[in-house]
């Protein structure tokens, strides 16, 4: 490529250059761009600028073969000057290296690798200018010579000396060739340069097959003639032959380059019109280019059928069969390397993408035939065909040959979506019979007693059938009006063939009603069991249960349950005026818990006068071991005052818990709260374990959840808050009670396997803690057992106390063992202790507090589990006196 980007004009009267003058200089640049390009890539040719001398004969003008705009070195950006000066020292290596080999590679080239070598070499950074971010570089083998002066090559004064001697050995030889005579010395001449025109007509004729060759014989006709006035037209034509072998070199690379892309080899096909393709390497090239436009031809022309016939399986079919059987008689281009023909595929590549689309559309085709069979498996099964649909969903269903199978998939599917939407107004008619029959004249004719329909008729009829049975029963319960025993018989007739049945759950609303007097004595039962040990409720329920206007005799017992409840509240009560008149006297109290009755162990009614009982007691315990303390402690003195001898020291008497404010951080026992957000928690705080079992069995059967609401049972278990919002809101409130140098643990109980812990809150973070909390919601399952793991992970439980407390309703239900757990914490961290508040009384992790030395602490009511969480968490702040008990 000829250079046409001017990059400067140097005067180079200040520099010493390789050549003696400025034409042996573009002539060596010649030389040096025809070795680079043969030897290495055309963009490390590109490094050295070609030299223009200008006419004044002491400036040069520089030219780049790039494209672009030429700028200074020193005018680029740190980043792009960083990276232009790493491709300068890559590609002045690489000459380097060249300069090295070629005398290996090529014999003769001594002087044109020291000049490749020289090239290497440049005056400063102010001659390297950058087109984009390739680097071209001028005044390249220049040196400063510091002042104007005749342009020689590098180490002149050697070769000067050198030349003396040459002058000295051809004067000699002159006056030899005087002798022979002058007529000899032409004829030596005039033999050596048709030596040449031989040796140049050889080369030429190569066909570009020997570049080094015609470099060898340009260099020897430059020394024999460099004034170019006897064999210029030697040069001119080895120029032209070097020109034609670069342009084919060129044409070559970009064939290469172009691979299969029928665009590039269309315009390459147009480019080698302007050479002559009878000579080589045209010929080669040109027959390869003809060979890959013509199958790319043939690629057109297989691609524009295989678009025609796109839907038509069969057209393509015998596409494919005809390309693959020309494949088998023609055998495949080869373009060069570069070529991206898979590995042992018999076509070219442009034959083998259209081979590739056949494939795709022969794909489709096999795709709709297996699509096909699976729509004639189907029949009429809905499911099979809602997945059929969902598969011809991804596929172009638009066009043949899918398109047929779609319009009658789309029959297929419109039968199910009229039977779902018959099911769905089936399923809203349950409850009415009338509904029903009206549905019966509307599913009449013969396609309903075809699949997918006939199985919703089939279901209609069945609806049917059970209410011709309800009209039966509704009968039997007219005739047995006021027969209790019989509604009673009626109602488990209709419980026991029909429970499953929601058709049925109006019948059994209307016998509820006819029995109301014994439902009415079993729902007071129920609610006076509920209310047992809470005094407020079973106030609010003794209006109900004397006022009940009912049979007396059903109703006695709940009466005398009623009073011996009132009873218990009566002797509770009582008891917590004596408890309020003892405060402070510790033989009062002892005495109290010896006289406290047995029923009262049992009682909810006596809950917290048991706790202030057992506070009470514990702090008079607390002030006899002080005083106990502070006598021996008096009676050490005395001693000490009267014995002057030396007593040996005693031992050392255990640190006395101080209380927050005062204590150390690490005097402060450690605190984690286990939470329980299992399924339960969304019950009532109010419901026992009675009613939580009567709802759960209920619930296991399609129609229990109405029977559990029509019987009472949800609306009991769901009366006031449930377990989780008074859990949430007890927690609330202690937490704004503790002291401020307590860390406190959260684990949640939210499902199985494992429960999870959410880490340690600092005194300011209690805020986030309650956040935490608050965001809590009943999820499924119990991993109490894990949840007692991590809560003991995260504390120390031997250097350094510990409390971990469970608010749970349950036992664990994700097969963890709560008690060898709670064993395993218990060896390992002996300061830890397990306070366990038991909402629902089911016991299920006493034995962890037992495990631990914690305490088990029943909570029933909402009351209840604020004040035994209190107690739960009152070991983190401090002795008695510290709480002011």
């Amino acid at each position: 490529m000829r250079a046409s980007l001017r990059i400067a004009r140097i005067d180079v009267g200040s520099y010493r250059l390789l050549t003696a003058d400025f034409a042996g200089l573009e002539g060596l640049h010649r030389e040096l761009d025809a070795t680079i390009r043969h030897h290495l890539p055309g963009t490390t040719a590109s490094l050295l600028a070609r030299p223009v001398p200008a006419e004044d004969g002491a400036t040069v003008d520089w030219y780049s073969d790039l494209a672009g705009e030429a700028r200074s070195l020193s005018a680029l950006p740190p980043a792009r000057r960083a990276r232009v000066k790493q491709k300068l020292a890559d590609r002045l290596e690489s000459l380097k290296r060249l300069a090295d080999e070629l005398p290996r590679r090529l014999r003769g080239s001594e002087q044109l690798a020291a000049a490749l070598r020289a090239a290497t070499h440049y005056p400063g950074d102010e001659h390297v200018f950058a087109v984009g971010d390739e680097p071209v570089l001028t005044l390249w083998g220049f040196v400063r010579t510091g002042a104007r002066g005749r342009l020689v090559t590098p180490g002149g004064a050697a070769r000067a000396g050198r030349a003396r001697g040459r002058l000295l050995a051809l004067g000699l030889t002159t006056l030899a060739m005087v002798t022979i005579g002058t007529g000899g010395f032409l004829w030596w001449m005039q033999d050596r340069e048709q030596g040449l025109r031989t040796e140049v007509a050889g080369a030429l004729a190569g066909g570009c097959r020997d570049s080094d060759r015609l470099m060898l014989l340009d260099r020897r006709i430059q020394q024999l003639d460099p004034r170019g006035r006897r064999l210029g037209a030697l040069r001119e034509g080895i120029a032209a032959e070097q020109q034609r072998c670069a342009e084919a070199e060129q044409l070559a690379a970009d064939l290469g380059q172009a691979g299969w892309h029928c665009e590039a080899i269309a315009g390459l096909s147009v480019d080698i019109e302007g050479h002559d393709k009878r000579r080589p390497p045209f010929d080669s090239l040109a027959k390869e280019i003809a060979s890959r436009h013509a199958l790319c031809r043939e690629a057109d022309r297989l691609a524009a059928a295989l678009a025609d016939a796109r839907g038509d399986c069969v057209r393509v079919s015998a596409l494919g069969e005809g390309l693959d059987a020309n494949a088998r008689s023609t055998p495949r281009g080869q373009p060069d390397e570069a070529s991206t023909t898979p590995p042992g595929s018999s076509l070219a590549e442009p034959l083998a993408r259209v081979r590739a689309r056949i494939e795709t559309e022969l794909a489709r085709c096999a795709e709709a035939e297996r699509l096909e069979q699976a729509l004639v498996d189907a029949g009429a099964d809905c499911e099979p065909l809602m997945r059929l649909d969902g598969q011809l969903a991804s596929q172009d269903d638009s066009r043949p040959p899918l398109a047929s199978l779609r319009e009658r998939l789309e029959a297929g599917l419109d039968l199910c979506r009229r039977a779902r939407a018959l099911e769905h107004e089936l399923i809203g008619t349950q409850q009415e019979c009338g509904r029903i029959r009206a549905l019966d004249e509307r599913m009449q004719g013969p396609d309903m007693r075809q699949p997918p329909l006939r199985e919703v008729r089939e279901q209609l009829d069945g609806l049917l059938d059970a209410c011709s049975q309800m009209d039966k029963l509704e009968q039997s319960r007219r005739d047995a009006a006021g027969d209790c025993p019989g509604l009673a018989a009626l109602a488990e007739e209709v419980r026991d063939h029909h429970g499953d049945n929601l058709l049925f759950v109006a019948l059994r609303h209307r016998i509820a009603e006819d029995t109301g007097a014994c439902a009415l004595a079993e729902r007071l039962r129920a609610e006076l069991a509920a209310a047992a040990g809470d005094c407020d409720a079973l106030k609010a329920l003794t209006p109900r249960i004397r006022d009940a206007d009912t049979d007396t005799a059903a109703l006695a017992p709940v009466r005398a349950g009623l009073a011996a409840e009132l009873a218990l509240c009566a002797d509770a009560e009582h008891w917590r005026r004596r408890l309020a008149e003892a405060e402070g006297d510790c033989a009062r109290l002892e005495a109290m818990g010896a006289e406290l009755p047995t029923a009262a162990a049992r009682a909810g009614q006596f809950a917290d006068i048991r706790q202030g009982i057992e506070t009470g007691s514990r702090r008079c315990r607390l002030a006899a071991a002080k005083a106990r303390a502070a006598a021996k402690a008096k009676v050490a003195a005395r001693a000490a005052a009267t014995d002057p001898s030396p007593a040996p020291a005693a031992a050392a008497a255990p640190a006395k818990v101080r209380c927050p404010g005062v204590r150390k951080q690490a005097e402060a026992p450690q605190l984690v709260m286990v939470f329980d957000a299992s399924g339960s928690m969304r019950y009532g705080i109010n419901a026992s374990p009675a009613q939580i079992r009567q709802l759960q069995r209920l619930g296991d059967t399609p129609g229990g959840a109405l029977l559990a609401l029509l019987g009472g049972a949800l609306q009991s278990v769901n009366q006031g808050p449930s377990r989780m919002q008074t859990a949430k809101e007890a927690g609330r409130r202690i937490l704004g009670g503790l002291p401020d140098d307590v860390d406190i643990g959260l684990v949640k109980i939210e499902d199985c396997p494992n429960a999870t812990a959410a880490g340690f809150y600092a005194p300011a973070q209690r805020p986030a803690l309650l956040a935490r909390i608050g965001a809590l919601q009943p999820r499924d399952k119990t991993p109490l057992a894990s949840a007692l793991a991590k809560a003991a992970s995260m504390v120390d439980g031997v250097r350094r106390p510990a409390v971990v407390a469970v608010i749970s309703d349950g036992e664990d239900t994700c097969g963890g063992n709560v008690c060898a757990a709670a064993a395993r914490i218990a060896r390992a961290k002996p300061r830890l202790r397990i306070n366990v508040v038991d909402i629902a009384s089911t016991g299920a992790a006493d034995c962890a507090a037992q495990a631990t030395g914690g305490r088990v602490l029943r909570a029933g009511n909402a009351a209840e589990l604020s004040r035994q969480m209190q107690r739960a968490t009152e070991e983190v702040a401090g002795p008695a006196e510290c709480r002011g008990d």
